[in-house]
């Protein structure tokens, strides 16, 4: 049930990862269903100095087919569990601040399989094949926002950073209030909605659906290298075919801005995009190029 009236009580809230963990938190189902219902949710990747790889997903985790737990689920093992996200306030991913080494993985994430932490073969082995219907409701906003760490991505969708395989699926949002997707000041800590990642070869297709009340805002970072904010398939160096279906309604403002860093662009990347700005009727904008589109972008791909 997803009735206001039955969750969400005494501001009753969900938190994954809180920056202090000691290692990577990830709560979702391979093949089942994973639904949270709550006042707030809050993914938080680790802060401060500490271990690699602190992440905060609400999904299956799962890297060069080995789970989270060990478990060796094969060579390209199949994800596919939907996830739900419905909150009666805000729902926010952070990534983290520990920039003392490369490639820390303190990442915030909802979606299946995550970072690979196996640099040595990053474009080697497959993590998985990853595919799901991921639906979030929020009645105020939902922000995802990259850190300051090296690879403290924030993404809403399959994939992540150098995360092998052919991801898919069909991400609904439904929001009352603003949508912001912001990269953060740490190498890779780009922010995206939509299959794939920075680094992550293979096939991404996926529809991606935006009903927002308020103002949609992507922007790029100020890290040294790829710190980007994409709406779409694909990412830097994601080598493959990538396509699909976006749209957006946008009772507010939609601002799409390019960041300081090498790399830090701010991509509207549409196979075939709908765009509604303002009142329902006012504006609409249909590309079906099969490149991809850039909106108010101060850096290149």
């Amino acid at each position: 049930m997803t009735s206001t009236t039955l969750f969400g009580n005494n501001m009753g809230s969900v938190f994954v990862g809180d920056g202090s963990q000691a290692d990577g938190v990830a709560v979702g189902s391979r093949s089942g269903n994973t639904n949270v219902f709550a006042h707030d949710v809050a993914l938080q990747g680790g802060l401060g100095t500490g271990a690699d790889g602190r992440f905060a997903q609400l999904g299956f985790q799962v890297s060069d087919g080995i789970a989270q737990d060990g478990a060796n689920l094969g060579a390209v093992p199949v994800v596919n569990g939907n996830i739900t996200v419905h909150t009666t306030n805000d729902i926010i991913a952070t990534g983290g601040s520990d920039s003392t080494s490369n490639y820390e993985f303190n990442y915030a994430q909802v979606g299946h399989v995550g970072a690979d932490q196996n640099t040595s073969n990053a474009i080697q082995e497959i993590e998985a094949a990853a595919t799901s219907n991921i639906n979030i409701s929020a009645a105020r906003h939902v922000t995802f926002s990259g850190g300051s760490a090296h690879g403290s991505y924030s993404q809403l969708g399959q994939g992540g950073l150098s995360a092998l395989g052919d991801h898919s699926g069909t991400t609904t949002l439904d929001v009352a209030g603003n949508v912001t997707f912001s990269a953060g000041s740490g190498y890779g800590s780009y922010s995206q909605l939509g299959q794939g990642g920075f680094s992550a070869r293979g096939n991404h297709r996926g529809t991606t659906i935006l009903n927002v009340d308020g103002n949609v805002t992507f922007s790029g970072g100020t890290a040294s290298f790829f710190a980007y904010s994409q709406l779409g398939q694909g990412g830097v160096f994601s080598i493959g075919s990538h396509d699909g279906t976006t749209t957006l309604n946008a009772g507010g403002n939609v601002t799409f801005t390019g960041g300081a860093g090498e790399r830090a662009y701010s991509q509207l990347d549409g196979w075939r995009s709908i765009l509604e700005i303002g009142p329902r009727n006012r504006l609409r904008r249909q590309s079906l190029r099969t490149v991809p589109l850039k909106v108010l972008s101060r850096h290149a791909v």
